[in-house]
């Protein structure tokens, strides 16, 4: 036994340096340090941790049991007997064996050994450990084993053979996930979030979230592990075995970054994997878009020069963006006894595009003027259809309406007879020859027939082009030319003046739709300037050629009236297209366009002495109302400086100009409510309490209160408003039964009695004042201060980008 425990006291201490080594390895192993190295390092560390290994082993095999004797010898140390009894018992009696007191005297002694052996006990192993561990790293690398045990916890077993794997088994990040519902841009909705702090909840009812169709589901993943996408149908939603997660479109922007999108059409509930783990699951219930709808307010109507009118309203739950006119030839029954097929070969189906109230309408009315008297199908009947479209690219349709297509109606006799030509060769071209001959015989005597050098060159040029070419775009051409030499006889130069002006307003009408850039839309208001200019001149010129002994100083002034009136609408129309506000903009020139189509039908009358008096009446109330709003504008903008500008007194002088103006203005109210009073009209209530509310205005002046005063100026602008109103059906109750008006409408598209000399009172016409420009101002320069934060969330930016895209 004491051999045993001298050979463990020499086996022990080598034993250290194969524990250190184990050691180590199960520390870093528990803790995963090998998990974070690449394979190759790995297989190099586990080289020299069993190298290591080896070394610290070589000096424990080389450990020898020790010998009897050093055992013998310890026994003896250890028990504190004298004179080694347990090694002495054992020698042999070397002299004096064949002496009798010699061997008696030797069996004494050892009987002496034997009395003292018998107190001798084994003796237990010495530790010789803190020799071998000077700087007793034995006591922390214990508590790091514990700890580390502590860490893996119940996977310490796979954590200890993980070094022993040499594939690729680098730690994986925890896959953190963003998912979130991007609806299309045309419905104007926020985004969605499915997760995070600021994530919507699921309907209480059914449990899914209400998403538009053709939302865009976006998903971003930050790990290096990858996940899986699931995609079922719920809530009836048709089973479409394409409609996967393997179908969404994956883009990584960072290393260990992905981001996963796809379109949803139909109900879907989505569910996001990490291996067999889910992570993420959704249930989307799509809002369908609606079809797009459009109904005709009433009948097809034709203007005295022959123009379509067509009144329609149009719907959509995101907005219409677009509308289109069909027209097709009425089928011909066997009864029919009108003789003749008037399809040409030559012409497509006429089509045209619609007006919009304003730009994605929802609900709203519009109307449309569109001149299709040049088409072969004029005066025959045809079916029309009217088609409205939204940004899903749905199609609406109205109910198929029958009727006949306008015709210009020529008066001038060689006209005519041009037009029935042109229509003969547009019908039938093979006629050419037939039509060719008539031309001859229209201009044997152009001294007789031809009232202008111009028209009868043109004449001529339109026979010879047909006699050389017989090709469709020379015929086209050819029949155009007879239309143009036509209306040259019929109307002059107002003709051309009229078609320069429509194509400005389309040409404006369309920049507007397609929301073109500032630049372009201020040329194309310039160009509308020029050719209403232009029309407005011609019309004034046919219209004195048409009666030369009328009074035209009159006319000159109502057509100043008009010019006035006219541009003042283009001058809104820009500004409001300046500052953003394209949809009213749109819908000015609608009115526009309304104005100028009673221009051409010749619905300004005369009007008789009293009446024409009220209709100056109303055009110094329009110049009232003006200066008004003007003055209103003023003391707004005065009450909103933070600091005068300027000392003391030149607030004050500025201030008591503006009083002087406003006392201007209540007394010419008063003069001009004696001057209805002297026309036996009730001036009414509203300009009495608009004076008072002109003096109310003119002492908060005096006082310094320019927000009082920007009160009392506004209610005053909405009295004179409601005043002019009054006094405007007035006059057209009395123009009615005068029977000086045609039709049954009081107004005109821009809310304005008809007479010519009437002026633009603004009551109707929402024209944005200054304070509702500059609050728009205001809103516009937050968006673009809170894009310019390119610190803020990319769904956010986004968000502010999709705004100042459509403002």
């Amino acid at each position: 036994m004491t051999r045993l425990a001298l050979f463990w006291e020499r086996l022990w201490p080598t034993f250290w340096p194969v524990m250190l080594v184990i050691g180590l390895f199960l520390i870093s192993a528990l803790f995963g340090l090998w998990d974070t190295l690449q394979p190759t390092i790995r297989m190099i560390g586990m080289a020299i941790f069993a190298l290591s290994l080896i070394a610290a082993l070589v000096p424990v095999f080389r450990t020898q049991i020790p010998s009897r004797e050093k055992a013998l010898r310890r026994i003896e140390q250890r028990s504190g007997i004298q004179h080694r009894p347990a090694s002495s018992y054992e020698d042999p009696l070397t002299l004096g064996e064949d002496s009798p007191q010699a061997q008696k005297l030797w069996r004494a002694h050892k009987a002496r050994l034997a009395d003292q052996m018998a107190r001798l006990k084994a003796v237990w192993p010495r530790s010789e450990f803190a020799s071998s561990d000077p700087y007793a790293m034995r006591v922390p690398l214990a508590m790091m084993l514990i700890i580390g045990f502590l860490f893996a916890g119940s996977s310490w077993s796979d954590q200890i053979s993980s070094p022993f794997s040499f594939a690729d088994r680098s730690p994986a990040s925890p896959i953190q996930i963003d998912a979130w519902i991007t609806p299309p841009d045309y419905t104007g909705r926020p985004p969605l979030f499915l997760t995070g702090p600021a994530s919507a909840r699921p309907d209480e009812e059914s449990g899914t979230y209400k998403i538009p169709a053709n939302s865009e589901f976006i998903l971003r993943a930050q790990g290096d592990r990858k996940i899986s996408i699931g995609m079922r149908p719920i809530n009836g939603a048709p089973a479409d075995p394409t409609s996967s997660g393997s179908d969404f479109a994956i883009t990584a922007p960072d290393e260990n970054v992905r981001e996963y999108r796809g379109n949803i059409a139909d109900n879907r509930q989505i569910t996001i994997l990490d291996g067999e783990i889910i992570i993420g699951q959704w249930r989307l219930d799509i809002i369908h878009d609606q079809i797009p709808k459009i109904v005709l307010l009433g009948p097809p109507e034709s203007s005295n020069a022959g123009v379509l009118r067509l009144g329609y309203r149009v719907s959509d739950d995101y907005g219409v963006i677009a509308g289109e006119g069909l027209i097709e030839r009425a089928p011909v029954y066997e009864d029919d006894q009108t003789g003749q097929d008037t399809t040409s070969p030559l012409f497509d189906a006429p089509r045209f595009p619609l007006a919009l109230p304003q730009s994605r309408t929802r609900d709203g009315e519009a109307q449309v003027y569109q001149d299709l008297t040049s088409h072969p199908w004029a005066g025959t009947q045809v079916l029309l259809r009217l088609q409205v479209y939204d940004d899903a690219g749905q199609i609406g349709e109205s109910a198929e309406v029958a009727f006949t297509l306008p015709v210009r109606t020529f008066t001038d006799p060689l006209a005519r007879a041009i037009i029935e030509q042109r229509h003969k060769l547009a019908v039938t071209p093979s006629e050419y020859a037939t039509v060719g001959r008539a031309l001859d015989a229209l201009s044997i005597a152009p001294e007789t027939f031809i009232p202008d050098l111009q028209i009868f060159l043109a004449l001529r040029a339109a026979r010879w082009r047909l006699g050389l070419r017989q090709d469709n775009e020379t015929l086209i051409s050819v029949i155009e030319q007879l239309w143009q030499i036509a209306l040259k006889l019929e109307n002059g130069d107002l003709s051309e003046a009229e078609q320069q002006l429509r194509a400005a307003q389309e040409a404006l009408q369309q920049a507007l739709a397609r929301d073109a850039s500032t630049q372009e839309i201020e040329q194309r208001i310039e160009d509308l300037r020029q050719a209403l200019s232009d029309y407005l001149q011609a019309l004034s010129q046919d219209a004195q050629n048409s009666d030369p002994s009328g009074d035209t100083q009159q006319s000159s002034q109502d057509d100043a009236l008009t010019s006035q009136d006219l541009s003042r609408m283009l001058d809104n129309i820009q500004n409001m297209a300046r500052n953003g506000a394209r949809d009213q903009a749109q819908q000015m020139l609608s009115q526009l366009q309304d104005l100028l189509e009673n221009l051409r039908m010749g619905q300004m009358q005369q009007q008789t002495g009293q009446q024409r008096q009220m209709s100056e009446s109303l055009e110094q109330l329009g110049d009232m109302i003006d200066q008004q709003r003007e003055l209103m504008d003023e003391s707004f903008r005065m009450d909103q400086q933070d600091e005068p500008n300027g000392s003391d007194s030149d607030r004050r002088a500025e201030l008591g100009d503006m009083q002087q103006r406003q006392a201007d203005l209540q007394a010419t109210l008063e003069q001009l409510m004696e001057q209805l009073n002297n026309l036996n009209s009730d001036s009414g209530e509203e300009f009495d309490d608009a004076k008072g509310n002109m003096g109310d205005a003119i002492n908060a002046l005096g006082e310094g209160s320019t927000g009082q005063a920007t009160e009392d100026q506004g209610e005053a602008l909405q009295n004179l408003r409601e005043g002019a109103g009054a006094l405007a059906e007035q006059l057209a109750e009395s123009l009615a039964q005068s029977g000086s008006r045609q039709g049954n409408q009081t107004t005109d598209p821009l809310g304005r009695p008809r007479p010519t000399n009437d002026p633009d009172l603004g009551m109707n016409v929402q024209v944005p004042d200054e304070i509702e420009i500059q609050r728009a101002r205001e809103i516009l320069e937050e968006l673009r201060r809170r894009y310019g934060e390119r610190h803020r969330p990319r769904i956010e930016l986004d968000y502010f980008e999709r705004l100042l895209r459509r403002f």
